[in-house]
């Protein structure tokens, strides 16, 4: 039944991202208006020289306003959600207010307009980012980060065009007009949508002398201090080529043309960023690795700002703020979060802030000084260029010493025990990570051993590890290195034959060695390289280790040196007999060379529960594809512990696995939890031709279970090929049969009633059970109805449309039914429509029937037809034992002594 629970989790989180990114996109677009107006209008009215100081003034504000912003707010993350929408409203009004003071050409408005410019934007949109922060877990966060600041982006080009459109129109002053109904218009509406989860406690804060004190153990730590400076060097010499670049354009432009011509540059620059944030950061990154990527700003920089003083030209100028403000947001900040991500969640929470708010304002404060203190000396651009230009090679070092002490931080933390190797190709292996990983080999710490030689392994690195590895004190050890230097990379075309002779050598060698695990992992490669027949014959009859000697067994009879009548007996009576590492080891044996021969032997090695043997096991059945092979694989499909190695197995078997499958599908005599695995199994062997097939099933299937599991294998195929095009004839007909379902599981419910109703001998314990499974079969045939109408309108989310129907609130369903109401047509838009209707079961049961239902069975008919739906299911034993009890226990009871109305459910 269509529930009314409510649960709006992934709703509110849908709103909540919406919200965030159109919060971003106004408070970024009244910003771009801001800066065109606050520039135009401060150089036109205000000498250049007064700049810097206008620089150190925004700073000192800043790290005020940072202090107070900090300030507990008393209602935790719920407070500060609706602190985003306040400060918007006041952010508007404030702005308005400058406006208004504007127009009356007063100085003083021009000065607050900078300050208040340069400092509310970046406090509005941290506000973003914390609710943001605070609502959205880990992996949620870094899928959407990408996308939530693009709609910064998006914000800036709008505004900076609108600004660009304005400034041939009104004068500049006027803008702060439009940027303060932006800003309102967000304030109202997708600020005031922001919603932070109601249980978020405030941040607990640390006392004054604690904070200075973990300030002062956070500068102690090299790596986090040179990510300081590059923030504060990085915002120093912003400073500078900002102050130069409005220096040179005032010279040059009359006032009237500032307004224009800001508007356009902000307009390039803001584009330019965008796509650069969109399209060029992630292949830089690629390229140059995280590592060398922050190296590229400053040279870029540098390169600009040679250029600069060598020409002294505007057009040098212009390239350089340019380059400056499109890659500052693009490749300068998202270098710096990669880089801070090998210190640590803990250590890395600590240090964020004091990266991004002390280094940023601190740099801005440090180039405003170097602008003012020695101002006779920087007055000349060349001398400021030339300052700039050293403090870009200050910067270029301690790019270059983050990138060294990168590779070590990385082998620290990266290694550390108790955590897994990164994922191959997570991080490009240069030549420093190459010797950082080698080192790590001679660790005496097991666990950083292991990782270094997972992640050689899966960079292809197998040539750097050593093979005096072969003789690790530790087992463990051993065996992955046997497993890792036997594993050569699929492109390796220059083999060592000398290093090939020393491994075969060692692997001779470990054979014998005193831990059973390595003798046969060492036995099994050393077979898989280049099988020696004598050696193999001689351990296939050395009794003292058994795996060994299966191993032996296998292989010698595989290469045909052993006769299979003999060996293969022998092989069954170790798998009978020996221990789960002995079961392993022949079927890691047989599997690296299959062969008909073995059946026997994987069949017995399949009765057993081993994860890893069973994943050996149906590897090789798969490698042989033959129908006995085939049916041994379709066997394990029944089995929890197996299905995903059969599937596996199944999906590499060539020739008539697919038809195989599909008629064991249509068998109604396999076991069920065999038949209710195979659409998904039939899609992993063929998914071009397995919609027919699961199509075809869905209309003839009896067995509720299968037909779900069909859906479920055909909503599989609709999402990874979308291409692909299902039979709509056939998907109607099964959506009308699940109507019918449900409303013969309605109507027989509704039938059961009225008969306890009328004699209320008849409501016995089983007839409570019988009414309960009549409506969770009534449950499961409206979900495969939604699931059908999944597949036939593939562009609608049916299965979140389901939810909201049942679990959401009273406008959500109204909404609901009239997405229903658009969408279908045909019997299934009445029959849905009656099906989710907001009604009685009573008035449900006479929609489907035009009015009132018809008179039908007797009580005993009733139950004779339950017990025809399905023989032998649960819903059948429990109508026969229903009927069995009233007549027995009952005797004066004629099960057929009254009629009920009944509905039969027809459909054109």
């Amino acid at each position: 039944m269509i529930a009314h629970a409510r649960t709006d989790s992934p709703r509110g989180e849908r709103r909540l991202i919406v919200a965030a990114f159109l919060s971003l996109f106004g408070i970024l677009a009244a910003q771009s208006l801001l800066e065109t107006a606050r520039d135009a209008l401060f150089l036109a009215q205000v000498p250049i020289a007064r700049l810097p100081w206008m620089y150190l003034a925004m700073a000192a504000i800043a790290v005020l306003g940072t202090r107070v912003a900090n300030l507990p707010t008393g209602g935790g993350g719920r407070a500060r959600a609706a602190l985003v929408s306040l400060s918007l409203a006041i952010g508007a009004a404030v702005t308005a207010g400058l406006a208004a003071t504007l127009s009356r050409s007063s100085v003083a408005a021009v000065y607050l307009l900078f300050l208040w410019s340069g400092l509310f934007s970046a406090h509005a949109v941290t506000q973003v980012w914390t609710v943001l922060g605070e609502n959205l877990d880990m992996s949620l966060a870094k899928r959407l980060y990408g996308r939530l600041a693009a709609g910064g982006g998006l914000g800036a080009v709008a505004g900076a065009a609108l600004a660009r459109l304005l400034s041939h129109r009104v004068e500049a002053r006027h803008m702060l007009w439009v940027a303060a109904a932006l800003l309102a218009i967000t304030a109202i509406g997708p600020a005031f949508t922001l919603r932070s989860r109601a249980g978020a406690a405030p941040a607990r804060r640390a006392t004054s002398s604690a904070a200075r004190r973990q300030r002062s153990r956070l500068l102690e730590h090299p790596y986090v201090t040179r990510l300081l400076l590059a923030a504060l060097i990085a915002a120093a010499v912003s400073t500078l080529i900002d102050f130069s670049f409005k220096e040179a354009i005032v010279a040059r432009l009359p006032a009237d043309r500032l307004p224009a011509f800001f508007a356009t540059f902000y307009l390039v620059t803001s584009a330019l960023g965008l796509v650069l944030q969109l399209f060029g950061v992630g292949w830089l990154v690629r390229a140059a690795g995280v590592a060398r990527a922050p190296l590229l700003l400053p040279l870029l920089l540098l390169g600009g700002v040679l250029w600069t003083i060598l020409t002294g030209g505007l057009g040098a100028l212009l390239m350089l703020r340019g380059l400056d403000g499109a890659l500052r947001g693009a490749l300068h900040r998202p270098s710096l979060e990669l880089l801070q991500v090998p210190l640590g969640q803990r250590l890395r929470r600590k240090a964020k802030p004091l990266i991004d708010a002390v280094g940023q304002r601190t740099g801005q404060a440090l180039g405003a000084l170097a602008l003012l203190l020695p101002f006779h000396l920087a007055s000349a651009p060349s001398i400021r260029m030339a300052l700039a230009a050293a403090m870009l090679l200050v910067w270029t070092s301690i790019a270059l010493d983050l990138a060294r002490r990168y590779v070590g931080l990385l082998r620290a933390t990266l290694l550390a025990p108790g955590r897994s190797a990164p994922q191959p190709g997570a991080f490009g292996l240069d030549g420093a990570a190459r010797t950082t990983l080698v080192a790590a080999l001679d660790s005496p710490r097991e666990a950083e051993v292991s990782g270094a030689l997972d992640l050689l392994g899966a960079n292809g690195q197998q040539r750097l590890i050593p093979l005096r590895l072969l003789d690790h004190p530790s087992p463990a050890i051993v065996r992955l290195a046997v497993q890792t230097l036997t594993t050569l990379p699929a492109d390796d075309g220059r083999p060592d034959e000398i290093r090939r002779a020393r491994l075969l050598a060692a692997l001779d060698r470990l054979i014998a060695h005193p831990a059973l695990v390595v003798r046969s992992t060492a036995l099994l490669r050393r077979t898989a390289l280049a099988p020696d027949r004598l050696a193999l014959i001689a351990a296939a009859h050395d009794a003292t280790c058994p795996a060994v000697r299966g191993i032996a067994l296998a292989a010698s009879v595989a290469h045909g040196w052993i006769d299979e009548a003999g060996g293969v007996p022998a092989l069954r009576l170790l798998v009978a007999h020996g221990s789960a590492q002995v079961r392993l080891a022949v079927a890691e044996a047989i599997a690296d060379r299959p062969s008909p021969r073995f059946l026997s032997v994987l069949r017995d090695l399949a009765a057993g529960r081993e994860v890893e043997v069973l994943g050996r096991v149906a590897a090789a059945l798969g490698t042989i594809g033959d129908g006995a092979a085939i049916e041994i694989l379709l066997t394990l499909l029944g089995r929890r512990e197996a299905r995903a190695a059969a599937r596996a197995g199944l999906g590499r078997a060539a020739g008539g696995a697919f038809e195989l499958a599909a008629a064991a599908l249509s068998d109604g005599d396999r076991p069920l939890p065999q038949r209710a695995n195979l659409p998904r199994a039939l899609v992993e062997i063929d998914p071009e031709r397995a919609p027919r097939a699961l199509l075809d099933g869905l209309l003839s299937e009896d067995d509720g279970f299968v037909r779900y599991r069909i859906l479920r294998a055909l909503n599989r195929v609709q999402r990874t090929r979308p291409e692909t095009a299902l039979d709509e004839d056939i998907l109607g007909r099964a959506a009308v049969a699940a109507v019918d379902s449900a409303y013969r599981y309605l109507a027989w419910r509704l039938f059961l009633d009225d008969g306890a109703a009328r004699l209320g001998a008849r409501r016995t314990p089983t007839w409570q059970l019988l009414r309960e499974l009549l409506r969770e079969k009534e449950d499961n045939a409206i979900e495969r109805l939604f699931r059908v109408l999944a597949l036939r309108y593939p562009r609608d989310d049916f299965r979140r449309l389901l939810r909201t129907l049942r679990e959401g609130g009273r406008r959500a369903r109204a909404a609901g039914r009239e997405l229903i109401d658009n969408l279908l047509a045909g019997p299934a838009h009445t029959l849905t429509l009656a099906l989710v209707d907001e009604v009685g079961d009573r008035e449900r049961l006479a929609a489907i029937a035009g009015g009132a239902p018809p008179r039908g069975p007797t009580y005993r008919e009733l139950l004779a037809e339950i017990r025809a739906e399905e023989q032998g299911g649960t819903l059948s034993s429990l109508a026969a034992h229903h009927a069995a009890e009233l007549e027995p226990a009952l005797p004066g009871i004629d099960l057929g002594d009254d009629r009920n109305g009944r509905t039969r459910v027809a459909h054109a």
